[in-house]
């Protein structure tokens, strides 16, 4: 049986290219829809959580609690709708934070890996490359959100592009021929 390892790969680096060019093609309608998107999620959360507490059996401190947690939910949802910027703001520096966490996962995957050497070594390269992109993000927030969309939107495209070579790797290397099974 095959591994799934180069399908799941390669439909990473597909996801990663094609975020890449829509952020690219819509920097700043991409980070306003994630505001908004956001915003509308936390306001229906909200909603349901007061109902929830409303309805909530004799247990009061739980009631309350749901109430109180809904209650804040909906004001961060109307805050972030009114105010996009800080959300984004916001956005943008957990992306700084997700990449440096995720570069240094993928570099410790790529150390205590089995695979192939190439396929470590480009495992621990988008490592790299992710927490440069996060180090960018922290070091320069202030550059504008359409400026760290873009930078978002290529180190997409250039992990999806190494994403797609791992896959490629591993899928030519692990191939067996039928005749050669016993």
């Amino acid at each position: 049986m095959e591994s799934r390892e180069p399908v799941l790969l390669g439909l990473r680096g597909l996801l990663a290219l094609a975020f890449g060019v829509l952020v690219l093609v819509w920097p700043g309608v991409t980070l306003l829809a994630l505001a908004l998107v956001f915003a509308a999620y936390v306001i229906v959360d909200g909603v349901g959580m007061v109902a929830s507490g409303l309805t909530a059996g004799p247990d009061r401190r739980r009631r309350w609690s749901y109430v109180l947690a809904g209650l804040l939910g909906i004001l961060a949802g109307i805050l972030a709708a009114v105010w996009p910027a800080i959300t984004v703001l916001g956005l943008v520096l957990l992306v700084g934070a997700w990449a440096v966490v995720r570069g240094a996962l993928e570099i410790s995957a790529a150390v205590r890996g089995r695979d192939d050497r190439s396929a470590r070594w480009i495992h621990g390269l988008v490592g790299v490359l992710s927490i440069i992109a996060g180090v960018i993000i922290f070091a320069r927030p202030g550059i504008g959100a359409l400026a760290l969309a873009t930078v978002l939107a290529v180190y997409a495209l250039v992990a999806g592009a190494t994403l797609l070579a791992a896959a490629w790797q591993l899928r030519s290397g692990r191939r067996v021929p039928v005749d050669a099974r016993p």
